[in-house]
């Protein structure tokens, strides 16, 4: 049997597919049956336990910032988790260590900018 990261089998979140569509953020079962809408918000990324779900909403800030969200798998628990400047979505990248720390890449102006934040 293959090991995923340790384990006799992958992680339960491992067998749901986390997408996003035209803002919606949706939550699909790997055996094909009916997705969940979770949240809105674009460009979503699993937290490394698969307990949340980080995104971007669809919408900048009245000061035209984005901003960096993490909301619970089950759609509750929405929290900031820092405003990440006024970037394009086509210039933002994030991902989330196994410890739970997020690591943000994006260009502004041209040049590269990284933040990191804490989830928990």
């Amino acid at each position: 049997m293959l090991r995923h990261g340790g384990l006799s089998e992958p992680p339960s979140y491992a067998r749901r597919i986390l997408c996003g569509y035209l803002g919606t953020i949706a939550i699909c079962p790997a055996d094909g049956s009916d997705c969940r809408t979770v949240s809105d918000g674009i460009l979503p990324v699993w937290s490394a336990d698969g307990t949340d779900i980080l995104c971007i909403p669809r919408r900048f800030t009245p000061d035209g910032r984005r901003e960096l969200w993490a909301v619970g798998a089950d759609g509750s628990h929405a929290r900031l988790l820092r405003s990440i400047g006024p970037f394009g979505v086509i210039d933002t990248f994030f991902d989330v260590s196994v410890n739970g720390q997020v690591t943000w890449a994006g260009v502004l102006r041209r040049r590269p900018r990284d933040l990191i934040a804490q989830l928990r």
